[in-house]
């Protein structure tokens, strides 16, 4: 199964925060830079297993992972 991840960069992904249907949520105990995006730090981040739409990325104000679809 591939796995869509996308990344929480200005807020904590709480419910409201990211889209419904989430495989898994992951918080960060503090904002955290990320390995994959350099320079770019998070909140947390939401696995997904299907791609979001561009809206509901926009919406949501996520950045998916450089990498979608990642093997988890």
């Amino acid at each position: 199964m591939s796995i869509y991840r996308y990344y929480c960069l200005y807020r904590p992904p709480d419910l409201g925060a990211v889209p419904r249907g989430a495989v898994n949520v992951t918080f960060y105990p503090v904002k955290s830079d990320l390995v994959a995006l350099p320079g770019r730090e998070a909140y947390g981040h939401a696995d997904y297993d299907h791609p979001l739409t561009q809206k509901s990325i926009d919406d949501y104000e996520l950045i998916p992972h450089p990498a979608n679809p990642i093997q988890p």
